[in-house]
């Protein structure tokens, strides 16, 4: 981003809640436990005060080699740290941190939709390409990801080729919603499409 510095800490809107913290409570709104990866600890830092107090921190080891080893990544970690539960979620979100328009409403639905199916992932599509990374997933793909990771891989819609993928279309009124933050003009965007479209 330049000299605007990381995507992740810009500003969502002007209570200066930054952009992660604002897809972490929208995580939170779902009731689901918060998992967030983070690669540097600045990142941290700056969040921390803004998300709710029970966020669980998992540091990417393996950070910037792309989204299914980070992924892998924590996933192991969790399982790890879940081993003697006695629940195990059913389902699992994995959100991109850079969508400052997510709302919680909107991961509910890929839950409800994967729960009522007997698909193992609900994923968004926007642009008519499939986002995996707006996507909820049944437990055992998680190991799925490990796996394909041990094996070399590093493309996630590579091991969705293998699972049974449902596609979730996304209304034109909110697929700007699911528009990622990657550029300074894509952050200039988002402002207008919130002073227009969000009610302060």
């Amino acid at each position: 981003m330049a000299e605007l510095g990381d995507k992740l800490l810009l500003p969502r809107d002007g209570s200066g809640q930054p952009i992660l913290a604002h897809v972490a409570r929208e995580a939170a709104g779902t009731g689901a436990e918060v998992v967030i990866a983070y690669g540097r600890e600045e990142v941290r830092q700056a969040v921390a005060p803004f998300v709710p107090s029970q966020t669980r921190w998992l540091k990417d080891v393996v950070a910037w080699q792309g989204p299914l080893v980070a992924i892998a990544n924590v996933f192991r970690q969790f399982e790890e740290m879940s081993a003697d539960a006695e629940d195990v979620a059913e389902c699992f979100h994995v959100v991109a941190g850079d969508l400052p328009g997510l709302q919680s409403a909107m991961l509910r639905r890929l839950s409800h939709r994967l729960r009522s199916g007997s698909s193992d992932v609900a994923a968004y599509v926007r642009d008519g390409r499939l986002q995996p990374l707006i996507a909820a997933y049944r437990w055992h793909v998680g190991r799925r990801f490990i796996d394909a990771v041990e094996r070399g891989e590093t493309r996630i819609l590579r091991v969705l080729d293998d699972v049974a993928v449902d596609p979730v279309a996304v209304s034109a009124a909110e697929a700007w919603r699911l528009e990622p933050v990657h550029t300074p003009i894509d952050y200039r965007n988002w402002e207008i499409r919130r002073s227009a479209r969000e009610t302060p």
